[in-house]
């Protein structure tokens, strides 16, 4: 094991990928719900193989430049993720969070300066002990620069090595409580200022989210449908999609088929005795006209359509103060219901879009992922 270590020793990039790998594979891996996520892996994988090591006499470490690079690199990450959403979030509630952030991270530098300085803790521990009791990880690269920048003035004989490792070790040490703290104070602070916060979290989402259309389990309803029609009905034959939406709002075309071939839903196209109609709406209109266009049909071709659901966050101050009621005859897809309620700026709802109009009306959509 002593040549392996040495191995990882004069190869520092591979030290570190088989610590990442490791931890990945660790912080996956929960008990009964619980687990220590990625990061707090890391921790306990690095630890463990820096103690194994050391038993065979070997130090494993990074030089300067690959934790320099990493850091900038991470630091780079962190920007494009919450770079875009910084103005955003300072409009409306942003503004109380923000307070809040300022008034957390204030006092959380004070505990830390003071703590440091009450018990005399050694140069690196206070920088190890803000970023992972804030569970802040770029605070070490931080607190590390710092050091080796020669910002932060040693104390005679003591090496900037020895500094980064307290940063390092009061990090680990801290970093597990900072995540199990937060935990416990969100699971019990509630109970001692007399707040079920599960009754209140269920309150605010009926008074601002998406209603649930599960009813917290898979069911058989939806909310939403797509459904195919045979078009025999002579009353609609000849009209356009445009001419039909504009007589039934509530129903969307999303697709015609005609002879086998896919035409699409272009406003100007005529409908021909024969089509089949792919028709969308929601499950109470799509049941109440039957025979407006004639039989169903089970049609995989027709129904074989594109559909893409996504959270939609309103930034277009167009849109502020409409019910949905008023988008009924647009060019937009299906909105979930809130029972007609107004949107509001920054709103967040969730939608079924095709052509992707509803992201051209409201906003821009919130990347997280597909639903």
């Amino acid at each position: 094991m002593q040549g392996f270590f040495t191995f990882l020793q004069q190869n520092p990039y591979l030290l570190l990928f088989l610590v990442v790998g490791l931890a990945v594979w660790i912080g996956r891996a929960s008990i009964k719900g619980y687990g220590l996520g990625m990061v707090a892996g890391a921790i306990v994988v690095g630890a463990g193989v820096s103690v194994w090591a050391s038993s065979y006499g070997v130090k494993l470490e990074l030089n300067n430049f690959a934790k320099s690079l990493f850091y900038y690199l991470f630091m780079y990450g962190v920007g494009l993720r919450v770079g875009p959403s910084f103005v955003n979030s300072l409009r409306g509630d942003g503004i109380k969070f923000i307070f809040l952030a300022v008034v957390s991270c204030v006092v959380g530098l004070a505990l830390v300066v003071v703590g440091a300085k009450l018990f005399a803790l050694p140069p690196g521990a206070a920088g190890g002990m803000l970023a992972g009791s804030q569970t802040m990880s770029a605070a070490i690269g931080s607190a590390e620069q710092a050091i080796t920048d020669g910002v932060v003035k040693l104390p005679a004989g003591m090496k900037p090595e020895e500094a980064t490792a307290m940063i390092a070790l009061s990090y680990g040490i801290t970093y597990i409580w900072g995540t199990v703290g937060i935990i416990l104070i969100c699971k019990y602070l509630p109970r001692w200022w007399g707040i079920d916060a599960q009754a209140a979290a269920k309150k605010y989402e009926e008074d601002f989210g998406v209603k649930d259309l599960e009813g917290g389990a898979l069911t058989g309803y939806r909310q939403f449908g797509l459904r195919a029609y045979r078009l025999e009905n002579s009353a609609q034959v000849g009209k356009s999609i445009a001419g039909f939406r504009k007589d039934n709002p509530e129903y969307r075309v999303a697709n015609v088929l005609r002879s086998g071939e896919s035409l699409g839903a272009d406003p100007g196209l005529v409908l021909q005795k024969g089509d089949i109609i792919a028709l969308g709406g929601s499950t109470e209109h799509l049941t109440d006209k039957m025979g407006l266009i004639g039989p169903e049909v089970a049609d995989a071709k027709a129904l074989g359509v594109t559909l893409d659901q996504a959270d939609i966050i309103v930034t277009n101050k167009e849109m502020v103060g409409r019910t949905f009621e008023s988008f009924r005859g647009e060019a937009i897809a299906a909105v979930a219901d809130r029972q007609g309620r107004a949107w509001w700026r920054a709103d967040s709802c969730r939608s079924e879009d095709r052509t992707g109009a509803v992201r051209h009306h409201f906003g821009r959509r919130l990347e997280t992922g597909r639903q």
